[in-house]
């Protein structure tokens, strides 16, 4: 039989096998097929330092100034059930939803506390709600970019 013989190099999935790569058009293929699965619609913003600008005459500040790094497709799914927690805000004490987003791979570098506010999806829930990164994982192969996102499930925003 052909490539049984000793000199056949081993299955892939074998400990210690060689890795296998990905040519650049298998690779720019994964990218295409990812981007195509995107859904949503998100805005990825970071906050800038410094304060919103002074208001005279109410004596507030106005909105904190952010850098928008990212708008456009995306996809968000539910992260599994285990990572689910609960955090204390104030009194109050609520459940931490854990979400995975996915970006396009040519996105711009999404960093922990970027946050990403959906602005159209196919779950009309979940438009208008902004989601705090707690991760954003690196890969080797950069076949899309995925960050993990935290929530706190409380009313909808208006």
């Amino acid at each position: 039989m052909p490539g049984h013989g000793k000199d056949a190099p081993p299955p892939p999935c074998v400990l210690g096998a060689p890795a296998l790569m990905l040519t650049s058009a298998e690779l720019a293929s994964m990218q295409v097929t990812s981007a195509s699965a995107m859904p949503t619609t998100a805005q990825v913003t970071r906050p800038t330092a410094g304060r919103g600008t002074f208001n005279t005459v109410t004596g507030t500040y106005g909105e904190h100034p952010v850098t928008v790094i990212y708008a456009g497709p995306c996809r968000i799914r539910p992260a599994t059930a285990a990572a689910e927690g609960t955090a204390t805000v104030g009194d109050l004490h609520e459940t931490v939803g854990r979400y995975i987003a996915t970006f396009p791979h040519d996105v711009a570098t999404i960093e922990v506390d970027d946050f990403v506010t959906v602005t159209d999806a196919t779950d009309p829930d979940l438009i208008g709600y902004t989601l705090r990164v707690l991760d954003a994982a690196r890969s080797e192969w950069l076949i899309d970019r995925r960050v993990t996102l935290e929530v706190l499930e409380q009313v909808k925003p208006s």
